[in-house]
């Protein structure tokens, strides 16, 4: 993934990891919804426009660095399970940028209290969504 919306193969394996860890007891919308804020975070100020939309970013997706979610994530994408395809298909699908079911968010989590999903001197976090468990917000940049 890039600016120009490019599939790279390597970035599309990492957003399914990243959406398998983060929503594989979702609903199909609520996958799309991590899917889609990750290509949210390309194009915002607040985070690293690198090819990998801020996957990598110290503190964003701890869930790529647990042993027992590559253990899930490898068993069921190596059985082909309908949870990795589902995660698979809300990445391609996020690709889509006219159809952003978070509309703008950056950020999600499951708890209201999560300090990702609170404003701080920089940022006012603005809520867009809730689907499933998740709640979605995106960072508005404060005016100086």
């Amino acid at each position: 993934m890039n600016k120009d919306n490019k599939l790279n193969p390597g970035v599309i394996e990492q957003m399914v990891r990243v959406v398998y860890g983060e929503a594989c007891g979702e609903p199909f919308l609520g996958k799309k919804g991590v899917a889609d804020a990750i290509q949210n975070r390309l194009v915002h100020p607040g985070y690293s426009n690198l090819e990998s939309g801020g996957i990598f970013d110290p503190h964003q997706f701890n869930t790529l660095n647990y042993q027992s979610h590559t253990n899930n994530y490898e068993k069921d994408k190596s059985s082909d399970s309908k949870t990795y395809n589902e995660c698979k298909e809300a990445v391609l699908s996020s690709f889509d940028r006219s159809n952003d079911s978070v509309s703008g968010a950056t950020d999600f989590d499951s708890s209201k209290n999560s300090s990702s999903l609170q404003s701080n001197k920089y940022w006012d976090s603005k809520f867009t969504t809730q689907i499933g468990n998740h709640i979605f917000h995106e960072k508005v940049a404060k005016k100086k």
